[in-house]
């Protein structure tokens, strides 16, 4: 899906509606934009590799890590990272078979796969025109919106351009939507979108009133935009432990200061790990 926002890293905001109405309906979903860099780092990621460089052997192979695998928990928010491992393993399998090779050389693959994992798409890929140059997919829609609005230092033929490179990434199905106000490049083709063989035009369709859950916007934090301790400097009866146990009432993740320890703790299913310093941190 493909939008006319400018170079301005502001202008991916113009599809967060779009992205919220595909959360919505469950749709897969992600934007170009999104850096999938921390699969490496991904705490699921590292409880594997801490497992595997804690045993006696050098020698690692696939059903070894399936047993493994298959202990880690089923039916918890993370769960669906523990899917993405054994998604990795499983493609590992098609390489290695069961034979037993040494684990240095399933970390490599790893980190390739990973590296590989952040240019797959998973869902509706959501990108700007200028984002989609060089890119070709079987399937593009390309939305309505400022195409006319040159950004700085461009000439005025710009716009029409970047439409052609926005229509070009298509290599089977191409749909161009249109306003009813009309789209000047749309309309300035051959023939026009109504007389043109070329074009299989629908009816315009009258659109419902937008749900509330499309004002939703979405924000990319960097570490030093999150407050990891927030939590542990606020008093058990703080607003903020109450929305940690509802956000994690399914799991049973959460578990308020423990004013015994004068800290907080983090819960799963098997065991409760507590800060052993008292200041705070897990």
């Amino acid at each position: 899906m493909i939008a006319p926002a400018r170079k301005a890293p502001g202008n991916w905001r113009s599809l967060d509606p779009l992205r919220s109405y595909c959360e919505l309906r469950g749709m897969p979903v992600q934007q170009a934009d999104e850096d999938r860099s921390g699969f490496w780092t991904l705490r699921e990621t590292q409880a594997m590799i801490g497992w595997l460089r804690t045993r006696d052997s050098a020698l690692i192979d696939v059903p070894t890590i399936r047993q493994w695998l298959a202990l880690q928990p089923e039916g918890r928010p993370d769960a669906h990272w523990w899917s993405y491992l054994r998604e990795a393993v499983a493609e590992y399998a098609l390489d290695a078979g069961d034979a037993e090779l040494p684990l240095d050389h399933f970390l490599d693959w790893l980190a390739e796969w990973g590296r590989e994992a952040r240019r797959r798409q998973t869902g509706l890929l959501l990108l700007t025109a200028h984002r989609a140059k060089g890119l070709e997919f079987d399937h593009v829609a390309v939305l309505d919106g400022d195409w006319l609005r040159s950004g700085a230092n461009e000439d005025a033929d710009a716009t029409r351009r970047l439409y052609y490179v926005a229509m070009t990434r298509a290599r089977k199905t191409l749909a161009l939507a249109r306003f009813d106000r009309g789209q000047a490049w749309l309309d300035a083709l051959p023939g026009g979108p109504s007389d043109s063989p070329a074009f299989l035009r629908r009816r315009a369709t009258p659109l419902p009133t937008p749900p509330p859950e499309l004002a939703r916007r979405h924000r990319r934090l960097g570490w030093r935009q999150i407050d990891l301790d927030f939590a542990a400097r606020h008093p058990p009866g703080h607003a903020i432990h109450r929305a940690l146990r509802c956000s994690n009432r399914s799991s049973g993740s959460y578990c308020p200061p423990d004013p015994g320890h004068g800290c907080w703790r983090r819960c799963c299913r098997a065991r409760c790990c507590r800060c052993r310093s008292g200041s705070g941190r897990h």
